[in-house]
């Protein structure tokens, strides 16, 4: 299946008819599994999940695709929560995480070396594509987060700047998850886990270990250096709005989180993108990220871009 990013709508809605739930179920945590690609058009309001749910209820029964569903559920989920708890999300929610033995990256992550191959590989083509897969995401956010000790909300930070599907709920609140600040436990994987998931063969690593001497592991020398982030500047498109919005005027104004090509389009008189600013300094996005938006902002008719 073709999973571009910078695509045509139509090639969305024949992605969403080409998911089989039960290959989706039985492989979603191998790297190599049936997932969709499509969280990037979710958290960017190209498809919602609704519509996703809804053609696969169509076609098959509830129980065959219930763990699809559960999947979008945790996004609504966290979108809840986000309005329920505001800014409250971008610190520890439910306990402090500890240990923590620094609130900045360890540096051989930020620069794609911990020396595992799988993470390696990962990283990169997270600062190269803007993806990654949800069980690399749980790996390094479970490295970076619990055995080098590291403070979740610096690293959620990192990739949301270059996720494609970066949301601010249910990428500050996943991480949150795997640090055991918004759940029960904290998340670990060793490097048996990391083989199995990633086909991989790996060996004598600093992760090499069983789950019991992975929980009492101190930071490995190897990452104990540490980097802080300092993202690129975001740099914005030009505003195209030239002509005044008239009193009697039906202004469909989206937002980057609302680019499904067909809203409001026959209920309207003219389509507005509003880009806020300080809404992207607070939160930087990557130039790649600033180009997918901009991509599925040209699929909108007569699209006027108000920065």
């Amino acid at each position: 299946m073709d999973s571009s990013p910078l695509c045509q709508y139509t090639d969305l809605l024949e992605r969403i008819e080409k998911i089989d739930p039960r290959r989706y179920r039985s492989s979603r945590n191998f790297l190599d599994g049936a997932v969709s690609h499509l969280s990037p058009f979710i958290t960017h309001g190209v498809l919602n999940t609704q519509q996703i749910g809804q053609i696969l209820i169509n076609k098959f029964e509830a129980n065959t695709c219930s763990k699809f569903l559960s999947e979008l559920a945790w996004r609504e989920f966290f979108q809840r929560t986000w309005q329920h708890q505001g800014p409250k999300i971008f610190t520890d929610l439910k306990k402090p995480q500890a240990p923590v033995v620094s609130l900045h990256l360890p540096a051989a992550f930020l620069n794609a070396n911990p020396g595992i191959h799988t993470i390696d590989e990962s990283i990169h083509t997270l600062n190269q594509d803007g993806t990654i897969h949800n069980h690399a995401r749980m790996w390094i956010s479970g490295l970076i987060c619990n055995t080098c000790q590291t403070h979740w909300l610096e690293p959620a930070q990192w990739f949301y700047y270059h996720l494609l599907d970066g949301d601010l709920a249910s990428n500050s609140l996943s991480w949150q998850w795997i640090a055991g600040t918004f759940s029960h436990k904290k998340y670990i994987a060793n490097q048996a886990n990391i083989n199995r998931y990633s086909n991989s063969l790996q060996t004598n690593t600093p992760i090499d270990l069983d789950y019991p001497e992975l929980a009492e592991l101190s930071p490995p020398g190897t990452w104990s250096e540490r980097s802080p982030w300092q993202p690129a500047p975001t740099i914005l498109p030009n505003s195209t709005l030239t002509e005044p919005i008239l009193p009697d005027q039906r202004i469909a104004l989206r937002s980057i989180w609302n680019l499904a090509p067909s809203w409001l389009a026959h209920a309207s008189d003219r389509q507005i993108l509003l880009i806020e600013p300080s809404h992207i300094q607070a939160h930087p996005l990557s130039a790649k990220r600033i180009q997918f938006i901009l991509h599925w902002a040209k699929q909108i008719e007569n699209l006027e871009i108000f920065v």
